[in-house]
């Protein structure tokens, strides 16, 4: 009895060992590093912030514009085609007031290509845009008008999905209109700076 009792107890240590090697050749140690951004990703964008006419008709040398310091919305969305090129669409709607009172207020519609160098948490984006855009002034519409931006930012990651941070961007504005060749080219065209702080949904 004794010896049977035994070999009981030996077998079923034998069978915890067994089954504590299978287990342990079951083990999955993930140590890929993933990267913050790649192909597929996508992201929302919406900035808010200032916008500070340079020269639109006036001489940013001089700084005697017409236009006072106004402000900017803007909205984009972007895809990543690999970890650091992006493509995408924005609008931004802006206003400034004249001297007199009046207000001019310009909506881009632009295509945009994006690059993002990122170092740890915070992110470096860069955007260059072109498109067209709707102005209206003293209740004269304008359509289209050519816009060329350029732009860059840093942002914090707070979380796989939000970030938050700060941009500037550079906007030329460059009207078509029916009687061009009777107003002067300066008074064609418009550049302006905007400040501004984003928040950035990814997905």
């Amino acid at each position: 009895m004794k010896r049977l009792f035994s070999i009981l107890i030996a077998l079923i240590l034998l069978t915890g060992a067994v089954f504590a090697d299978d287990n342990e050749g079951d083990e999955y140690i993930d140590d890929y590093i993933y990267d913050t951004n790649g192909a597929g990703d996508q992201f929302l964008k919406l900035n808010l912030g200032v916008y500070i006419p340079l020269d639109f008709n006036g001489n940013v040398k001089k700084g005697d514009g017409k236009l006072y310091t106004g402000g900017d919305v803007n909205a984009g969305y972007y895809k990543f085609f690999n970890n650091w090129l992006a493509l995408g669409f924005e609008l931004t709607a802006s206003y400034n007031i004249s001297v007199g009172n009046k207000i001019l207020v310009t909506l881009p519609l632009c295509f945009g290509v994006l690059t993002q160098p990122s170092i740890g948490n915070f992110e470096f984006p860069f955007y260059f845009t072109v498109g067209a855009a709707y102005e209206t002034w003293q209740n004269i519409d304008n359509f289209p008008s050519l816009s060329l931006g350029a732009s860059g930012g840093v942002f914090y990651r707070f979380t796989e999905s939000f970030s938050l941070g700060l941009s500037s961007s550079y906007i030329f504005i460059q009207q078509w209109v029916k009687n061009g060749k009777d107003i002067p080219a300066a008074q064609n065209r418009g550049q302006f700076l905007g400040i501004n702080i984003g928040a950035r949904y990814h997905f």
